[in-house]
């Protein structure tokens, strides 16, 4: 009977050591890095501004290869002829990835996937190139307009933005939202912007004249 009695008040104490910490554990922010606070302060509100943040640099629509290789990314090893590449009149390109060495990130190297165009009558280099489609995966740290960052849900982004023209619930981990947007210069877009029930997946930017299989 003692042994029963002392393995019922073991069990008893593990519970409320179990409840203590399960407590301390709810209770608890999640601590906001530095840059969504500031960050924040400076990103406009609209989605349509074309702006976002990434890996400690702003970006703003519209947007070349240039602008990304000038804040450190360069173009992936699997192309070996970047440096010699050149975009026809009228052309646009397959995908391809921007890749950077990142500090305090999540990983040691963030990549991008793009598309661009020649919107010109002229060749262009690909650092001239205009991106057409880029997406930006997880993980990351960035940030869109009206404080949308990557620990963000749907219901955030649906508040920050409105009602999606599409909305796709997967097995309620997954939320697809598409926005249709028209950029400050004009131009048509289409944003999608995927999370689970604790952070961002993934945005993607397409414009309209984009011809994507």
């Amino acid at each position: 009977m003692k042994i029963k009695k002392a393995s019922c008040m073991f069990t008893i104490l593990l519970m409320c050591i179990l409840i203590v910490f399960g407590l301390a554990a709810c209770g608890k922010e999640e601590e906001i890095p530095e840059y969504v606070t500031t960050i924040g302060a400076e990103i406009a509100d609209e989605l349509s501004s074309g702006q976002f943040y990434l890996d400690g640099d702003m970006y703003q629509f519209p947007l070349t290869v240039g602008d990304f290789l000038d804040n450190g990314y360069s173009v992936s090893a699997n192309y070996t002829n970047a440096d010699t590449f050149a975009l026809a009149p009228g052309g646009q390109t397959n995908s391809f990835a921007l890749v950077k060495e990142v500090e305090d990130c999540y990983q040691d190297v963030h990549d991008v996937r793009c598309y661009v165009y020649n919107p010109t009558e002229e060749e262009l280099s690909l650092e001239e190139c205009m991106i057409g489609k880029i997406t930006i995966n997880a993980p990351a740290k960035m940030m869109f307009p009206g404080g949308i960052w990557e620990k963000t849900t749907h219901e955030k982004v649906i508040s920050a933005y409105g009602e999606p023209r599409t909305f796709d619930n997967d097995s309620d981990i997954f939320y697809t939202m598409l926005y249709d947007i028209v950029m400050e210069d004009g131009s048509k877009w289409e944003v999608e912007i995927m999370t689970n029930n604790f952070d961002i997946c993934h945005v993607v930017y397409t414009w309209e004249g984009m011809e994507i299989d």
